[in-house]
């Protein structure tokens, strides 16, 4: 899933935990512009089905900049996810290992 801005408004409520609860037990990962998530508010998340946040921005710039790039940005960050979930998978880890 995705979000503009992960923060502690996601866990009260915005899609991402919509579908976390749709997903039914499936771990759910979110693609976000930017995440800015105190412990409490990733724990909320956590308890929803979010099995992890990463946001897509490579570097410092303007939002401008982050709009116009980010559909680059999101397949970059994209690809190294499931590149890391490939290499888990191919190693034969489990995320009781890991």
């Amino acid at each position: 899933t995705g979000e503009g801005s992960v923060d502690g408004q996601t866990a009260g409520g915005k899609a991402v935990q919509g579908i976390a609860r749709r997903a039914a037990g499936k771990p759910v990962i979110v693609f976000s512009g930017s995440a800015k998530l105190d412990p409490a508010s990733w724990e909320k998340l956590r308890a929803s089905g979010v099995a992890a946040v990463f946001p897509i921005v490579q570097e410092p710039c303007t939002l401008a900049e982050a709009m116009a790039k980010a559909s680059e940005n999101l397949r970059v960050t994209a690809l190294n996810v499931f590149s890391l979930l490939k290499l888990q998978q191919t190693a034969g880890l489990t995320q009781q290992h890991a």
